[in-house]
């Protein structure tokens, strides 16, 4: 089973973001986070402030250059986990990007980097 772990880095300056991300398999079952009490294992790694846990929301604000979070690790075949779904409520900035590692790829890289545009409407999408 590959091991994957997913970083979510914010490419454009945001000044407040919201996430709600989850993950779905073919088989339909779901790793979610519904962060009623906790970041659950989220961590505010780099350029952006301490997490907040509201109604089921994780936020923070961006502080500095490159922000980005990562998840908790995460013990899943990538064969079977073929869909990530984020949602995600911003005010300012135009795109972001998910990069992740795997056992046999442990190395950040560009190579392992999908890239999306957000609009920063402040409403989740």
């Amino acid at each position: 089973m590959k091991r994957v772990s997913i970083s979510v880095i914010i490419l454009a300056l945001v000044v407040s973001s919201l996430f709600i991300p989850s993950i779905v398999p073919a088989q339909q079952q779901e790793v979610e986070w519904n962060f009623t009490e906790s970041s659950e294992g989220w961590s505010p790694t780099n350029g952006v402030s301490p997490f907040n846990v509201i109604n089921g929301i994780l936020s923070t604000f961006i502080t500095g250059f490159d922000p980005y979070i990562h998840s908790p690790v995460l013990d899943l075949s990538a064969e079977s986990f073929y869909l990530l779904e984020i949602r995600i409520a911003v005010n300012k900035g135009t795109g972001m990007s998910i990069y992740w590692i795997t056992d046999r790829s442990p190395q950040w890289g560009e190579d392992k980097r999908v890239n999306f545009d957000i609009i920063p409407d402040g409403k989740f999408h």
